[in-house]
């Protein structure tokens, strides 16, 4: 081999070596940390006073905890995530969402106060987030945002943390799920409850993500994707409520980011109830996110409360749908999107005598039917080949 082409050879590898040295040094130090699901709300609704246009951005992240006061420093990235848990009432069935990346931050300055941060003393959540945090740091608005719920499962399977060994006390790179420690049924499924189990002990305290690049582009492309495929899913509490969260959750398995307001938005009680106009531009920003919005259509969608059937009969006779419903907010809010963002896909889940009212791009005959996931996701990629 002539001795020039060696050269060349060993020259290329020495400076790959070296750009790889080099990228791990420049490489911002990255952070996973765990936020309680009922407390998500408190933090959206701080985040309204710095957010602008149509996306809900994170003003910051606070924490007590040793790894946050080191490494919290400006340009270091924050991955926040929660498990969802519907609100509970009891004639819902229970269900068992897994884990969802919540939000990125990335660190726009240093810690403050959280007294420096605007303050609604009377609500009992917030009040827990300035008991938690304490000090605080502010995002760069530019490189941070909220996520739809997503299923972190597949992703905390690869994504590698610094974790430490318990008997040893030392640090060692490993997925923040392994598969050699699943507790499975006896159909040989995963369980829930062993995956969450596994998380809140290897995710207790904030861990670093093992900085290599490979890493990082893993959970910066889940993080895209989930965004790019969002859904929200508008539906009445009178009747639709356990119906829409299944379907969530069947959606959720298909790889689609999802926004329903009884996971995004737990409810709240006296102090804790949020003034109707921070709760609907929570629920605009949702739907200006998304771009399949699916609308469960029933007579409490289109008709709101109803003193009693007769009145429902009456007001379906004459068409009178009731435009001041939360409902109906949502599908105008989607309608006038649509004219600007004629990406959004509409979607109505109706019955065959309820389907005519409203305008939108596909009509889907409400049933139990298993497949009605499947429907809308092949109605939807039908759609994006055309669009």
């Amino acid at each position: 081999m002539d001795i020039n082409v060696l050269y060349g050879k060993i020259d290329r590898k020495v400076d790959y070596q070296l750009s790889l040295n080099l990228n791990s040094i420049i490489m911002n130090t990255h952070l996973i940390a765990y936020i309680n699901w009922d407390l998500i709300v408190a933090w959206k609704v701080l985040s309204l006073s710095i957010s602008k246009d149509k996306e809900l951005i994170p003003f910051g992240y606070g924490s007590r905890q040793p790894i946050f006061i080191s490494k919290a420093e400006p340009g270091n990235v924050i991955w926040v995530f929660s498990i969802p848990k519907p609100t509970a009432e009891k004639n819902i069935t229970a269900h068992n969402y897994r884990p969802t990346l919540v939000a990125k931050l990335t660190i726009g300055s240093n810690r403050i106060k959280f007294s420096e941060v605007e303050s609604y003393s009377n609500k009992v959540e917030i009040i827990k987030l300035m008991d938690l945090w304490c000090n605080v740091v502010i995002s760069d608005p530019n490189k941070s945002c909220f996520f739809p719920m997503n299923d972190a499962t597949n992703l905390f399977y690869k994504l590698k943390i610094k974790r430490k060994k318990q008997k040893q006390g030392v640090e060692v790179d490993k997925p923040i799920l392994d598969s050699d420690e699943d507790e499975k049924d006896e159909k040989d499924v995963v369980k829930t409850k062993s995956i969450r189990m596994k998380i809140g002990k290897n995710l207790r305290f904030m861990r670093e993500i093992v900085n290599d690049q490979e890493n990082i582009d893993m959970i910066e492309e889940y993080a895209e994707k989930s965004k790019k495929n969002s859904v929200f899913i508008s539906y009445s509490y009178s009747g639709n409520r356990d119906y829409a969260l299944a379907l969530a959750d069947k959606l959720l398995s298909l790889g689609y980011g999802t926004w329903i307001d009884s996971l995004a938005i737990p409810k709240q009680k006296g102090v804790d109830k949020i003034p109707e106009e921070r709760l609907f531009k929570l629920l605009n920003y949702g739907i200006w996110n998304c771009n399949l919005f699916i609308a469960l259509i029933s007579e409490g969608y289109l008709f709101g409360k109803q003193n009693n059937q007769s009145n429902v009969d009456l007001a379906m006779k004459n068409k009178e749908i009731d435009l001041n419903s939360w409902t109906m907010k949502e599908y105008l809010t989607a309608r006038e999107e649509k004219k600007i963002n004629n990406s959004l896909f509409m979607v109505q889940v109706a019955k065959q005598e309820l389907q005519n009212h409203l305008e939108f791009d596909k009509w889907i005959k409400m049933n139990n039917d298993e497949t009605l996931s499947e429907q809308i996701d092949k109605s939807f990629r039908s759609f994006n080949s055309i669009s």
